[in-house]
């Protein structure tokens, strides 16, 4: 008897876990009369593929034991920002003995109460990595977006941030430099609506159970294949997974997977989005899962040629429509 009350127990715990997960996610799939200008796809694509190869073949490895080729990557970084008409901000502190950089520009709302949006992507790698999906492809998404945004009118403010120290030894303590940026705007009492961290966006596999998960039941309700982009929130930033998703269905042709889930789930909690948590703002990643797909995950094998530009426009596109509505 107590066996069969225990099973009962269990499955109603199933049920309602399962229910309630469901409430929380948000999917997006792509609509069929939705059309993109080829000529500007293409830009874009080109525009995509550049930065990547710059940052993760040209420059290579940019980490901390690397700082000769984190200070090219961030002199690079500066000069996009110039060229897509932007000044560049450096947000300079000390890291174990070495000064290093945030790299930052505002673009700012004519409303002067505007609410702010920060939007960032980490240009550091692991170790001697060389980073392209992990976190070139987030930088050179940024860069797409800023050039798009350059002469947007829009009426929220925003932040474009190039974030250092997000990989090892300094991911999710104070070190982090997103850390130091939520701090800072945090300290100056701006009123933040929300962060949006892009990391590692470029890896996409349509292949049967070429997608993993953290904990084996989320596979029983999100996809198996690699062919999609994923908004990942805390409970507290579901409003936010949900709008971003809602851009995607707006303008973007790959498919996304939206999850607010709870902090007790580590994995959704590893990239700069973590830090702005910690100071009590809404914050989601949007990322292709990193190792939960990606074999060449923090491994000398995280070439350019291993990610997908048309997905990553796909990013792009769909980000752009959730920008363009703020």
């Amino acid at each position: 008897m107590k066996k069969i009350l225990f099973g009962i127990f269990l499955l109603a715990f199933v049920l309602l876990t399962g229910s309630w997960f469901c409430s929380l996610r948000f999917r997006h799939v792509p609509r069929s009369d939705l059309e993109i200008d080829p000529v500007e796809s293409a830009t874009v694509i080109h525009s995509l593929k550049q930065d990547v190869m710059e940052l993760a073949s040209n420059i290579g490895p940019r980490s901390f034991k690397h700082p000769e080729n984190l200070s090219k990557a961030s002199g690079y970084i500066q000069g996009r920002y110039k060229e897509l008409g932007y000044q560049p901000e450096l947000q300079k502190y000390k890291s174990q003995g070495q000064e290093v950089e945030n790299i930052y520009a505002i673009k700012k709302s004519s409303d002067e109460k505007a609410e702010v949006l920060i939007i960032g992507a980490h240009y550091d790698t692991q170790f001697s990595n060389p980073g392209a999906d992990d976190n070139a492809s987030g930088v050179a998404v940024l860069l797409a977006l800023m050039k798009a945004l350059a002469n947007a009118k829009l009426s929220t403010t925003i932040h474009f941030v190039s974030f250092v120290n997000e990989e090892f030894p300094y991911g999710l303590t104070p070190l982090m430099g997103s850390y130091q940026y939520a701090k800072m705007i945090h300290d100056q009492n701006l009123p933040v609506k929300g962060m949006i961290s892009l990391e590692s966006v470029g890896y996409f596999d349509s292949a049967k159970d070429s997608q993993h998960y953290p904990l084996g039941f989320l596979n029983l309700l999100y996809p198996n294949s690699a062919d999609f982009i994923a908004v990942v929130g805390n409970l507290s930033s579901h409003r936010m997974v949900s709008e971003i998703v809602e851009g995607f269905q707006k303008s973007s042709p790959i498919k996304s997977e939206g999850a607010a889930l709870p902090e007790i789930i580590r994995d959704i909690a590893r990239s700069d989005h973590w830090a702005f948590w910690k100071f009590g703002f809404e914050a989601v990643m949007v990322t292709d899962t990193a190792n939960f797909r990606n074999a060449n995950y923090h491994k000398s094998t995280d070439y350019p040629d291993n990610l997908s530009y048309e997905h990553m426009h796909g990013v792009y596109l769909g980000l752009l429509g959730y920008l363009e509505g703020q």
